[in-house]
């Protein structure tokens, strides 16, 4: 039996569904049961909360595997908020998987901040937000439970349902100019993430640390000229201290800051160790990202999250 927080979240939405594809027999942390199990019927819903110690024990019973993917991530949030949830979470989760055989962790690159150059998992981790920092101090729980641990620092991701993505759309539609930036990301698709856990579930005694990100560079610049071609909305690319002094006028000054900051990583680890490979067409499940951004408009909450 495999436990997983975090089930209807963005990324665990997917995972879940890879999961339960393959026939694996999962049980789903959740707090609201009634919509975890309309989502997926399949699966056995306990109801819980990474915050609650106690009801992480009893969902425990019969478990030997666990997919920790609950967390929250955002720069608005204080610090001792991000860190109940993503390190006192995560701790608790720890607590109660004392006899599991594998865990498996939702980190993220933010650990790593600014990355000038490319960044493998031997890069120097120098978080430049509290939300990384909380993951950093979350991974370094986990190693030292002693529970056999792969964390995966998972790249900026996309895909159908992005919250994150669905806020930068929201801003081009409202003609929000674009920076004028050179820094480059490596997007990951949500589907290749999903297939990331798969694969760490099948890789017996393996443990570590493992980028996920996809495996080629693309600059800034020509990812959001993408998505306003999709939208569509004419881009508006400005010079990015104009913009910047906008996005803080707004309070979107640590949000901005993450989307155009060089994000450059090195999967190569997942690649040789795992069998990771990036699947996904950026340009077709970008369109796909958009067009299902433009027919949910009216139902998606603003977000003010960060990238990863």
């Amino acid at each position: 039996m495999i436990l997983i927080t975090g089930s209807t979240g963005f990324i665990g939405q997917y995972v879940t569904r890879r999961l339960l594809a393959e026939g694996y027999s999962v049980r789903l942390l959740c707090r609201d049961t009634g919509m975890a199990g309309a989502m997926f019927p399949s699966a056995e819903a306990v109801k819980g909360d990474v915050l609650d110690v106690e009801s992480l024990r009893a969902a425990m019973k019969g478990v030997t595997k666990v997919i920790h993917l609950a967390g929250v991530v955002s720069f608005s949030l204080p610090r001792y908020e991000l860190f109940l949830i993503n390190y006192g979470g995560t701790r608790n989760v720890l607590e109660a998987s004392k006899n599991v055989d594998k865990l498996l962790f939702s980190s993220s690159v933010s650990v790593y901040g600014d990355t000038p150059s490319v960044a493998d998992e031997s890069f120097p981790t120098n978080p430049n937000t509290d939300y990384g920092l909380s993951k950093l101090e979350a991974e370094k729980a986990a190693f030292y439970s002693g529970i056999p641990t792969i964390a995966y620092r998972i790249g900026p991701v996309y895909g159908i349902g992005s919250p994150v993505w669905s806020e930068v759309l929201r801003f081009l539609e409202k003609k929000y100019p674009i920076p004028n930036v050179r820094t480059m990301t490596n997007l990951v698709h949500v589907s290749d993430v999903s297939r990331a856990f798969l694969l760490g579930l099948n890789k017996g005694k393996l443990t570590g640390i493992y980028n996920i990100t996809g495996e080629k560079p693309l600059p800034f610049l020509d990812f959001a000229r993408l998505l306003c071609y999709y939208l569509p909305v004419r881009p508006r690319v400005l010079p990015a201290p104009l913009v910047m002094l906008v996005a803080r006028l707004l309070g979107k000054r640590r949000y901005f800051n993450a989307l155009c900051m060089n994000r450059l990583y090195d999967c190569s680890k997942a690649k040789r160790e795992l069998g990771f490979s990036e699947e996904a067409d950026l340009d077709g499940e970008t369109r796909k990202m958009v067009e299902w951004y433009k027919s949910h408009r009216a139902g998606v909450t603003k977000y003010a999250g960060d990238m990863a």
